[in-house]
């Protein structure tokens, strides 16, 4: 499933890769991907690549 909505790709499915401009900047699967939240995939997306998180429609709820 290829998804922009963070709680939908932290929800469904067992592995979760963040990409960026075409690169997979982050992956998360088993006990990792369980224990994310979409306030930590924006802060692990500030700790990769040093800007702000620019897209609101991903962090739209269920």
């Amino acid at each position: 499933m290829i998804t922009h909505n963070m709680a939908h790709a932290i929800e469904y499915g067992n592995r979760l890769l963040m990409m960026d401009k075409g690169e997979i900047i982050f992956e998360a699967e088993g006990e990792a991907k369980k224990s994310l939240t979409v306030e930590k995939l924006i802060d692990k997306f500030h700790e990769i690549r040093h800007s702000s998180f620019g897209n609101d429609r991903a962090l739209l709820a269920k």
